[in-house]
């Protein structure tokens, strides 16, 4: 039985498919978060065109990076994909490439570096119950 009330991470990493640079509508997401009540992860893709959204649960470290890894491969083989791509880390600057640079083998090992170490900050993040909802990364 799940818990319905499950405490997340405040923080996530996010993968923006950018569909469109004038019109954030044609967006796509995804956000990964820690869910510290079963220290497992969430998967949230929002379509926005579409308006549709869709949440895995119950993610392990190494099914979410499997994820990862056919999402990528996905965006560089889509013939109709998006025009770029940005990741949003914890602690890092967000990074933006054209879609077609994914097909270069080192833009997607990178990128899939990039998840994995906002992955395991998020990993290795504990919740806190301070006032400011204040989280602490370790080595």
């Amino acid at each position: 039985m799940r818990i319905t009330d499950c405490v997340y991470s405040s923080t996530s990493v996010d993968l923006i498919m950018i569909g469109d640079n004038k019109a954030s509508y044609t967006d796509q997401t995804v956000k990964i978060k820690k869910n510290y009540s079963y220290n497992e992860f969430e998967v949230t893709y929002t379509d926005r065109p579409t308006s549709i959204v869709h949440t895995i649960t119950g993610l392990s470290h190494s099914s979410l990076m499997e994820y990862v890894y056919l999402l990528l491969k996905s965006l560089y083989m889509d013939e109709e994909g998006c025009k770029n791509v940005q990741v949003n880390i914890p602690g890092m600057p967000c990074m933006v490439v054209s879609a077609n640079k994914l097909s270069d083998l080192y833009y997607r090992e990178h990128f899939e570096d990039l998840i994995r170490t906002g992955v395991d900050l998020l990993a290795n993040t504990t919740s806190s119950t301070s006032k400011q909802n204040r989280h602490q990364f370790f080595d």
